[in-house]
């Protein structure tokens, strides 16, 4: 787990991506009063980017992907991976009651690995075209 960056729900999209950008990091905890509400992920860009090209002046709190998912402090790794590969995500914040603790990033190569998946990707070939 590391450390979790979050922007507020109000802030503009633009804000979080001057963080993103900063900080070279593909995800912002979203948070509404210090509370995590959702996140915004590289993902949640491009999705929105091609439906509004307006994008970057919407709020946070319009485009983060909701609800949140994520886990408890003392989840286990395959608990949190699992939990990752059900849902399609490679950020899980860990969050304890209403307050965030840290988050865990994936890429979607080492979950399959750790998971020995049997239909994930085996190769740099199978693997040149997958979500990341």
């Amino acid at each position: 787990m590391t450390r979790a960056l979050s922007t507020e729900a109000s802030q503009s999209v633009f804000e979080a991506l001057q963080i993103m950008a900063k900080e070279a990091i593909g995800s912002l905890v979203v948070t509404q009063d210090t509370v995590p509400v959702g996140i915004f992920t590289q993902r949640d860009i491009v999705k929105w980017l091609v439906r509004d090209r307006g994008l970057v002046d919407r709020k946070v709190g319009e485009v983060m992907s909701q609800p949140l998912v994520s886990v408890p402090p003392d989840a286990t790794v395959i608990e949190a991976m699992n939990l990752m590969r059900e849902k399609g995500i490679r950020h899980l914040p860990v969050v304890s009651g209403q307050r965030m603790d840290g988050i865990v990033t994936i890429h979607r190569e080492l979950l399959y690995w750790v998971l020995g998946a049997g239909n994930g990707p085996r190769n740099s070939e199978s693997t040149s075209n997958t979500r990341t």
